[in-house]
């Protein structure tokens, strides 16, 4: 069965079309990992947090804010509560080559 081609159905398909393509553009692109590197980083601050399904199954409930040795302070999803102000904690830094880096528990 051959359907024409009409004006209205040009227009509905750049309607649906367009949308997409901007989404795709607004959405981050992968970036290459330059290294990764463990580190031992001290915990200033953990709060209790929403219990959050994670894609792995596990569930993370607190949230620790760390300094890093270079000085930076990143925040770190917690398994457990077993860390409190001061303790080190060994992270695993991930630095990509558009500058951003991504920092999470070791273990």
């Amino acid at each position: 069965m051959d359907v024409p081609m009409t004006p209205g159905r040009i227009i509905a398909s750049l309607v649906a079309i367009v949308p997409l393509i901007m989404l795709w553009q607004l959405i981050p692109q992968p970036t290459k990992l330059v290294h990764e590197q463990k580190v031992e980083a001290t915990v200033v601050t953990v709060t209790r947090a929403e219990m959050q399904q994670r894609a792995d199954g596990s569930t993370n409930t607190h949230v620790a804010q760390v300094e890093l040795p270079d000085g930076g302070k990143a925040r770190v999803w917690l398994s457990n509560g077993s860390y409190s102000a001061g303790d080190p904690i060994e992270l695993r830094v991930r630095h990509y080559d558009d500058g951003h880096r991504d920092v999470r528990p070791a273990y």
